[in-house]
């Protein structure tokens, strides 16, 4: 069976048999759903470096904001300029332009980001991290429903 990549990158999926389609669509979802779960980290992640960069009150909000619209210009943007790379120069013209952004992206962040100390010194783990939060917003009626409803519109 060909690469699923390979199969969603040719022309026209009308000549796929139906096994190399239903395989090619759930690659994709697997990909989407791995990519999910990948986000919430990041965006914790994100939102908890915010404070520590330009501290509480009014910067943080405006901070918080400006990062949030740039996320989402910069995807919105980049779903359009991807889609005129691809129609223009091809997918493996849109590959390699997407790879030298990554690399150009590595070099600045290893250039001009400076390395922090943890806000919280300390070596506490992973699990009790988590329990925490879980036990701090699960006793939360209002915590509580933010999350189930994030979890059920999620899927």
């Amino acid at each position: 069976m060909p690469c699923p990549f390979a199969m969603l990158s040719t022309p026209s999926l009308a000549g796929m048999n139906p096994i190399q389609l239903v395989a090619a669509v759930a690659f994709v979802l697997a990909l989407v759903f791995l990519v999910a779960c990948l986000d919430p980290p990041f965006l914790s992640a994100r939102a908890a470096l915010i404070p520590d960069v330009v501290g509480e009150g009014p910067m943080y909000a405006a901070s918080a904001t400006l990062s949030n619209l740039t996320i989402q210009f910069g995807t919105v943007a980049g779903l359009a300029l991807g889609g005129v790379v691809v129609s223009l120069g091809g997918v493996r013209t849109a590959l390699v332009i997407d790879v030298a952004t990554f690399v150009l992206s590595a070099v600045l962040v290893r250039g001009f980001v400076h390395h922090r100390d943890p806000a919280v010194p300390g070596k506490a783990s992973w699990l009790a991290d988590v329990r925490e939060g879980a036990v701090v917003v699960f006793r939360n009626p209002k915590l509580r429903l933010v999350v189930v409803t994030t979890w059920v519109t999620a899927f």
